[in-house]
């Protein structure tokens, strides 16, 4: 057979991976979103891999037109805000929006389908069938599940998954340059930054202006107790608790004067002034998930709804680039989209189990003084 249909189920960077991926092989594609707004700010800055910039090569679309900040050094502050260490190291910084926005653009509206929650999937000899709320339903050759850390294909087909909540919260904020103290900014630009405290640890680094000023992507790790602290961080500012993640401006507003409150009280001069600069914050809770597996019959998960890892190594979109494009060559191989996957399967699998693992011993090896 050649290329033939598939549905992805997940919007996200993952999901337009996947779909634009395919797209370029020949595969008729159908994404399905359960949100039916345009998604935005779902994540702050992010550091631009190889990989990524591939996956755009492959999909045909055209690197060059993510928008970049570029870094020189990286810096640790100390407690009075001065570079304590410098080292010379060049990356590449883009943020979500500006890769999500590009991705969108270039799926065709008659391949999008927002508002769609996903409610059961059932496997025939020669198909997969995705259900939905609304009662539409989706048969397809591929399912690929690209629905992120808390993935619903995951949940209804996959039962070896392991979740470990590592203690830690991550707080993340976004500040426009122009509204950040000029002697901070002085301290900040064009630099990656960090500062450790003994039970927290704050790193940032600028991201481009597209649509809008350039700013400063800042993300502060801070212990959380999993039985109190943490159900009150993830309750919003209508009284909703969520599983992993407040998106911007849902978390609650005593909350978050907390937040600023701690900023002022324990971060370094330079730090408390991009926090105090910076839009609502948002969070979410440091998390291990991995699987035992990615493939169920004609069902392949990619990304987060496989395997998170802690943020440290700043792999994610890597991962999930990874994912699709391997797919990608494994279907293009084979006639067959089960044995496809099962030739996939095993080195994904191996891929994702060790970013877990050496982010774990990375983390921990950096927080062991943290009690966590």
């Amino acid at each position: 057979m050649g290329p033939g249909k598939a549905v992805v189920i997940g919007g996200s960077l993952s999901g337009l991976f996947a779909g634009l991926l395919l797209r370029s092989l020949g595969w008729h594609v159908q994404v399905y979103e359960k949100s039916k707004y345009v998604l935005e700010s779902r994540g702050g800055g992010l550091l631009l891999h190889p990989e990524v910039l591939d996956l755009f090569s492959r999909a045909g679309l055209h690197p060059a037109d993510i928008p970049v900040s570029v870094t020189r050094q990286r810096i640790s502050l100390d407690r009075d805000g001065h570079p304590a260490l410098i080292v010379p190291l060049s990356e590449r910084f883009t943020t979500w929006n500006a890769l999500h926005r590009r991705l969108r653009a270039a799926l065709p509206d008659s391949a999008w389908f927002p508002g769609f929650t996903l409610t059961a999937v059932e496997q025939e000899a020669d198909s997969v069938v995705a259900h939905f709320d609304n009662g539409h339903e989706a048969r397809a050759d591929l399912l690929v599940a690209a629905d992120g850390g808390t993935s619903t294909v995951r949940q209804l087909l996959f039962n070896t998954v392991s979740t470990t909540y590592s203690g830690l919260v991550a707080w993340r904020g976004v500040a426009a340059v122009e509204d950040v103290a000029p002697r901070a900014t002085a301290v900040l630009q064009h630099r990656q930054f960090y500062f450790e405290q003994d039970d927290a640890y704050f790193c940032g680094y600028p991201v481009p202006a597209d649509g809008g000023p350039e700013g400063y992507n800042w993300i502060w790790y801070r212990t959380a107790d999993e039985a109190y602290e943490l159900p009150r961080l993830l309750t919003d500012r209508l009284g909703k608790r969520h599983p992993l993640h407040i998106a911007p401006g849902g978390v609650d507003p005593q909350v978050e004067r907390a937040l600023r409150h701690d900023a002022k009280e324990k971060l370094c001069w330079p730090l408390q002034a991009l926090v105090s600069a910076s839009s609502p914050p948002f969070l979410h809770a440091v998390v291990d998930v991995s699987v035992g597996r990615m493939v169920q019959g004609r069902v392949a998960l990619v990304g987060e709804a496989a395997f998170v890892s802690r943020p440290l190594l700043a792999t994610g979109t890597a991962r999930a680039a990874t994912n699709v494009m391997t797919l990608g060559d494994a279907l293009a191989t084979s006639q067959d989209v089960a044995a496809a996957l099962r030739v996939w399967e095993p080195p994904q699998l191996a891929l994702g189990g060790w970013h877990v693992e050496d982010s774990r011993v990375q983390w921990n090896a950096r927080a062991g003084a943290w009690g966590v």
